[in-house]
């Protein structure tokens, strides 16, 4: 076991650095790779604990980063006139002891057992349900890609049973890319959508026709984390639907493996009854929440022009002011002592997230210094958040566009930074530039005569922040500077950050910003097909996994390599399995969240 030990004192002097009333600098500030380094450093530091949600390293954090914005000539913009918008955020799931699924046989009852024949989802409700089962295909909702498991289908008061994935994996000319799951495989995204359709619970099953025709249970990981849904969600063995399956029925239902092959083959839905008698399901799952807190600070906009009446006071009024703002971000918490998302899982050590994301983190800190004593004119306000509970899923990002300083539709673009210390070979990958079409000629003129070669990507989904400003259909850009063999492991330390690249990529940043800065109005939105994410980071994790590690080193060989696989898991190796998971083999299993 490997344990990192503070070095005495820092504390101390953190603190007292947070105490000091620093002034502002009058002059232009430019972004400089020292300064980028002593908040990588000081962010990364053990004194901060990982920066866990809702521990005291993420709080000291939030502090630091307030103190900077302060610093910088920024307005406290988050609750009651100060620099923190605080909401709860829910840390860690567990498994009670009231999970049951049960059907009548005759005069009695059959209970399946947990981790046997069913496990349920994090995101499941606690509470109980009893209905007829409907068969919903893949509970797939996509009119963007002409495809609907519900269209015609009334599921209100009943029970869904659907397959994992999406329809024809293995036909890479399928709408929905094949094996590049979009977000409609997650496993909340079809509890979600059963929910919305009037269902009262939701029964996961795999199909026969993925997987080799596995029929393993997801793996429960204590400590998972997705928000809830309204409704009890289970994953069950087809061995136990099979159980049940036309129970109460005149005549037999269609196979699972006639189903599956049916929609498959013609890209159709296809939906029947499974059950006419009812089923009971019963989700137990324990939470455990914490407070933690946004940062967010306003820089009005310079233009005389432009001015809001009140001088761009930032104070939260009961409804947000609509005037054109850029939202820049990037989360400031990380992984604390590891847990469900550390690739190290047997390790009890303090991440310290250098990488991911203090150095985001510490680009947001140096623009809002930069831009503030920029006198260059700008015409929309800009709101700078450091987000928190980014690892837990988004929500920070969630909780500020349900509660924004300004209105979402008046925002111009929102630019987020997301592991941006280990820029290699000069490879810089921006995404978003899809999603307006006056993106992708800012960043390419921001990095104009520099030694960055960009990788641009259209879409704005994706595991970080951005992806929630996307998802309400605003424009959107996303800076990354690519994943490592250090990523969501202890060895994510500052030594490895590459401070001149850091430099580099927040100054094109910085150049972007201002251009989009002279914007009066918001950007043109343009939906992009859902994408596949750029880098694995954030998920919105079901509390069950494959039990896999990714190894991020790179590899010739097709597919994501793996560097081991957590104890007792379905992804423990068995005779015969591959060490890849290859795009065109039939093994690879979507993400459980």
């Amino acid at each position: 076991m490997t344990v990192h030990r503070p070095s005495g004192g820092l504390p101390a002097l953190i603190l007292a650095l947070l105490s000091l009333n620093v002034p502002r600098a009058l002059a232009f500030e430019p972004i400089t790779a020292d300064e980028l380094m002593v908040h990588v450093r000081t962010l990364a530091s053990d004194e901060f604990g990982g920066r866990g949600t809702g521990d005291p390293g993420g709080e000291l954090a939030a502090r630091y980063i307030a103190r900077s914005f302060e610093q910088a000539g920024l307005v406290p913009a988050g609750d009651n006139g100060g620099w923190y918008q605080e909401f709860q955020a829910k840390v860690a799931t567990s498994l009670g002891p009231d999970n049951r699924v049960t059907t009548p046989v005759g005069a009695t009852t059959r209970d399946f057992l947990i981790t046997r024949d069913f496990i349920p989802l994090a995101c499941s409700a606690t509470g109980q349900c009893s209905g007829p089962v409907v068969f919903a295909g893949y509970g797939v909702s996509a009119p963007d890609l002409g495809y609907d498991d519900y269209a015609g289908l009334d599921v209100t008061g009943k029970i869904v049973l659907c397959l994992r994935y999406e329809p024809a994996r293995d036909d890479t000319g399928s709408a929905f890319e094949g094996r590049k799951d979009t977000w409609h495989a997650g496993l909340r995204s079809k509890a979600r959508n059963a929910e919305t359709h009037g269902a009262i619970g939701l029964i996961l099953v795999n199909g026969p026709l993925s997987d080799g025709g596995t029929d393993e249970l997801l793996l429960w990981e204590k400590g998972g984390t997705s928000q809830a849904v309204g409704i009890p969600a289970m994953m069950m063995t087809r061995k136990a639907v099979e159980s049940f399956w036309g129970a109460g029925l005149p005549e037999n239902p269609p196979s699972l493996v006639d189903a599956q092959s049916r929609i498959d083959g013609e890209g159709r839905p296809w939906n029947f009854d499974v059950t006419s008698g009812p089923i009971t399901l019963r989700g137990d799952v324990r939470t455990e929440s914490r407070t933690t807190r946004n940062v967010v600070g306003w820089l009005p906009p310079n233009a005389a022009s432009t001015l809001p009446a009140g001088g761009g006071n930032a104070s939260q009024p009961s409804s947000p002011p609509s005037e054109p703002h850029l939202v820049i971000g990037a989360h400031y918490d990380h992984l604390g002592q590891g847990g469900q998302h550390s690739l190290s899982p047997d390790t009890l050590a303090i991440h310290n997230g250098a990488d991911d994301n203090a150095s985001g983190t510490a680009g947001l800190m140096e623009l809002a210094e930069a831009i503030a004593s920029d006198p260059a004119p700008r015409s929309s306000g800009i709101v700078f958040v450091a987000f928190a509970a980014e690892e837990l899923g988004l929500l920070g990002a969630t909780w500020y566009a349900d509660h924004p300083l300004r209105s979402i539709d008046s925002m111009v673009a929102m630019l987020n930074m997301d592991m941006v210390g280990r820029l290699r070979n000069d490879k810089l990958e921006v995404g978003g530039v899809g999603t307006s079409p006056s993106l992708r000629p800012v960043v390419e003129e921001a990095y104009r005569g520099t030694a960055i070669k960009v990788t641009f990507g259209e879409g704005g989904s994706g595991p970080s922040d951005h992806k929630v400003f996307n998802d309400r259909k605003r424009p959107v850009l996303f800076f990354f500077t690519g994943v490592h063999e250090d990523y969501h492991r202890p060895s994510d330390d500052w030594e490895k950050i590459n401070a001149p690249g850091m430099e580099r990529v927040a100054d094109g940043v910085r150049r972007v910003t201002m251009t989009l800065a002279a914007e009066s109005s918001p950007l043109a939105y343009v939906a992009v097909a859902a994408d596949t994410a750029q880098h694995m980071g954030a998920t919105s994790g079901s509390g069950a996994s494959l039990g896999t590690i990714p190894d991020y080193t790179e590899s010739e060989i097709p597919g994501l390599k793996l560097s081991g696989v957590r104890a007792g898991g379905p992804g423990v190796r068995r005779p015969g399995d591959p060490q890849h998971l290859r795009p065109d083999g039939r093994t690879r299993r979507s993400p459980p969240w």
